[in-house]
């Protein structure tokens, strides 16, 4: 059970004017229950009734909120997870396609790399012989 709230931090809680907060402390009693069980005026009980009903649903709010930002939190970590993994696989996926894109650029750079070489090679013998022909028909006593 509760602890009954004093009539002064009742009055403080709920900003009750210096009229009220006099006449309740006036009344001879320490506790709002107590006061609430005495004959007293209908506006005055219906100000009690007023603030004590909006401070249990304001209660009721804020449990209500503090439970759906709770579960708003979780569905967020959640998905955020979901994302990362996502993002991991995605990401390892694109790593490896890359790895294998390179591999094949080197592979045909390579094997273009050997085709002109081969091919560079044999244009220089051809000049090579060209040249030496050429050379020879000018010169034939030039000695090769």
């Amino acid at each position: 059970m509760k602890k009954p709230i004093t009539i002064q931090d009742f009055c403080d809680q709920h900003a009750a004017c210096d009229a009220g907060r006099t006449w309740a402390l006036s009344q001879g009693v320490t506790t709002m229950r107590d006061l609430w069980r005495l004959d007293i005026q209908i506006a005055w009980r219906q100000w009690i009734f007023m603030r004590v009903a909006r401070g249990a649903a304001r209660g009721k709010y804020d449990k209500a909120k503090e439970a759906a930002w709770a579960k708003f939190g979780k569905a967020k970590e959640a998905a955020r997870a979901k994302y990362d993994k996502a993002t991991g696989a995605a990401w390892a996926k694109y790593t490896k396609a890359r790895g294998a894109a390179w591999a094949k650029f080197d592979k045909a750079r390579g094997a273009a790399w050997a085709k002109y070489t081969k091919a560079s090679d044999a244009a220089r013998v051809e000049y090579n012989k060209a040249s030496d022909a050429a050379i020879l028909t000018i010169m034939p006593e030039f000695p090769l």
